[in-house]
């Protein structure tokens, strides 16, 4: 078979998942809030969605076909084949090696060379992680574009708060870890109001309480050593569980929290769910970016994300922000 022949039909089998994780009833197409519920980014408005959908859909019946998304993404697939192919034979390898150096551990294995197998899985992680970081930093960069050219009637507005040049001031300072999808509402642009002034209230409330903990003291210039680790990492994932899901969501979630505090370089994890909605924001909080990339291979990481695929209307959203670890004292 021919390097392009065997591109396409990879590109088919990404947009064929695309496509199956979208239709949530099983029904072999999509709808218009199908569609826009699992292709929603906080920067698309529905009116903008509503526009894709129709140009997607090429035969004019009012849903969308297999056949129908992948024609439209595969005019803007070639630059992305050569990943997806890499990254399907990366994972045929990963699981045979580990298969292989599983039935070896359990069994025929010395202590040394067990020690040399967990060295060389971790060396495995950090080229992989290592390999990921440019397309994370061109994900935060063209996201971080899209909600700058968001029109102004797109923006939610604050009003009726005591203290709201207080909590804009925040949101700017902070707009990639509450930005996009609890900023502007999938509806057109329409302002969830509520929404955004209960993410503001409990972003005032959670500096409110770190205040007496915490002191951020002015300075010009910081120095530090170029070999030490000076910065934590805040995670914060927001979640969307489907309502018929939403019971095993919640299970799912308890057992992952509850995991994640027991893990190594873990300094604080908390959830926050928005009130008469099925949304969830975790916020974990990590030594250093090593531990959290020891984290995303972890048993309990990979059955959450697993697990997300059928509880969730759309993928998560996780954003990532390194901070001083002057900021996070060790007695916290």
């Amino acid at each position: 078979m021919a390097e392009s022949d065997h591109h396409a039909l990879k590109a088919k089998d990404i947009v064929e998942d695309i496509f199956r994780r979208a239709d949530k009833n099983d029904s072999g197409s999509l709808s218009l809030k199908e569609f826009q519920e699992f292709f929603s980014d906080g920067i698309m408005t529905s009116e903008e969605l509503e526009e894709l959908f129709h140009l997607i859909d090429t035969e004019k019946t009012n849903t969308l076909s297999p056949s129908e998304l992948f024609a439209y993404f595969q005019q803007y697939m070639a630059d992305f084949e050569p990943i997806f192919s890499l990254t399907d034979d990366l994972s045929v390898a990963i699981t045979n090696t580990l298969k292989s150096t599983h039935n070896k551990h359990q069994s025929t294995m010395t202590k040394i060379e067990k020690f040399s197998t967990r060295f060389l899985i971790k060396e495995a992680l950090e080229h992989v992680s290592v390999a990921s970081k440019p397309l994370e930093s061109a994900n935060d960069h063209l996201t971080e574009i899209g909600l700058n050219e968001c029109s102004a009637n797109h923006l939610p507005i604050v009003v009726d708060t005591a203290d709201t040049k207080a909590k804009v001031k925040w949101h700017k300072k902070y707009q990639r870890l509450v930005s996009g999808e609890s900023a502007v509402a999938a509806s057109g642009g329409v302002v969830y109001s509520d929404q955004f002034g209960s993410e503001m209230d409990r972003l005032s409330t959670l500096i409110d309480k770190l205040e007496g903990k915490i002191k951020l003291e002015v300075v010009e210039e910081e120095e530090v050593s170029q070999d030490s680790k000076n910065t934590i990492v805040v995670v914060r994932m927001f979640l969307e569980a489907s309502e018929s899901n939403v019971s095993a969501f919640r299970q799912s979630l308890k057992n992952y929290v509850q995991s994640v505090t027991s893990e190594s370089g873990c300094l604080h994890v908390c959830v926050q769910s928005n009130v008469g909605s099925y949304r969830f924001s975790v916020y974990e909080v990590w030594q250093d970016s090593e531990h959290l990339s020891i984290h995303y291979a972890s048993h309990a990481s990979k059955v959450f994300r697993k697990n997300n695929v059928d509880h969730l209307v759309k993928p998560a959203v996780v954003n990532t922000m390194e901070l001083p670890a002057s900021w996070w004292p060790a007695d916290i």
